[in-house]
């Protein structure tokens, strides 16, 4: 993975030259997002199932208890949407920065509790960041929720978030340093990469940041760490894992047709951000649970 970090740090780069150089015209932030969502990003959660039971083969029972689980998970989070709502975006967001911060941070040897403090604060720092460098813009897609009260979800808010988030990652990265857990130029790298996006989201806006990001860094370099985790599974070639992917991705782009259909259906006014923010926060939970089995043996 170090070589396809390398990589995409050069694509990110790139990236971010050329948005300081050009300014996209308007519309294309949303098309770029949507295309990520549909082409990378749900199918990068399309084989959870596979996950769960790597190298097993599981029985009928094991299964239907898996989907059951998997799919009760998501009736909750709708619900807690409903009932809940600024609980449910914070607790989204921290489990959101979470997941992210694993997933970047994988590579790291650190172990215990610590550890889930250390992805949390990474991750964190970044989705404050994204928020707080675009907050006239994050606000008005969050308050066309009319449920939640944005009222404390300032600037403040995020720019507190963000520093606290930054120092103590900044902090518990030079503990990890001094006592030989984690090298140098692995903690240079992930300050680049913040620092690019930081470059990123002060340039363009919100969207183009997180898409870049999350269909980058998170979705596609988790697809190419679990093709290589699972493929005796599914077949050794692209083309046969995209296969197996395919139907749950179709599912799950299916799921997420609906939730535009009826929000416009019913004109309930919330921008398709934020209809895309409630739609993934139910998938990200059970898929969470799922990818720490595959993250955690590489501790």
């Amino acid at each position: 993975m170090a070589k396809l970090d390398k990589h995409l740090l050069i694509i990110t780069l790139a990236l971010v030259a050329l948005l300081s150089l050009i300014r996209l015209p308007s519309g294309l932030d949303t098309i770029l997002f949507l295309v990520t969502i549909i082409v990378i990003g749900i199918p990068h959660g399309a084989l959870d199932h596979v996950i769960e039971f790597k190298n097993a083969n599981p029985s009928r029972i094991q299964l239907v208890k898996f989907y059951a689980i998997y799919i009760s998970l998501i009736v909750v989070v709708c619900a807690s949407w409903y009932l809940f709502p600024q609980l449910s975006f914070l607790v989204f967001i921290a489990i959101s920065a979470y997941h992210f911060g694993q997933s970047q941070l994988y590579y790291f040897p650190v172990k215990g509790i610590l550890s889930q403090l250390y992805f949390l604060s990474w991750g964190m720092a970044l989705l404050a960041m994204i928020i707080f460098t675009n907050i006239d813009e994050c606000l008005i897609i969050f308050k066309s929720l009319e449920w939640l009260n944005t009222t404390q979800l300032n600037s403040s808010f995020w720019l507190i978030l963000l520093a606290s988030s930054s120092v103590l990652w900044f902090t518990m990265s030079l503990v990890y340093f001094l006592t030989g857990v984690v090298k140098f130029k692995d903690i240079g790298k992930e300050v680049l990469l913040l620092a690019m996006f930081c470059a990123i989201s002060l340039t363009s806006n919100a969207v183009i940041t997180f898409t870049i990001y999350f269909g980058i860094w998170h979705s596609f370099r988790s697809l190419i760490l679990t093709f290589k985790s699972i493929k005796e599974d599914v077949g050794n070639s692209i083309v046969q894992f995209i296969k197996a992917a395919l139907p749950f991705s179709i599912a799950g782009i299916v799921f997420l047709g609906l939730g535009y259909y009826f929000s416009f259906q019913f004109d309930l006014g919330i921008s398709i951000y934020m209809i895309f923010i409630i739609i993934i926060s139910t998938l990200t939970v059970p898929h969470l649970f799922v990818m720490n089995r595959l993250y955690n043996p590489i501790h």
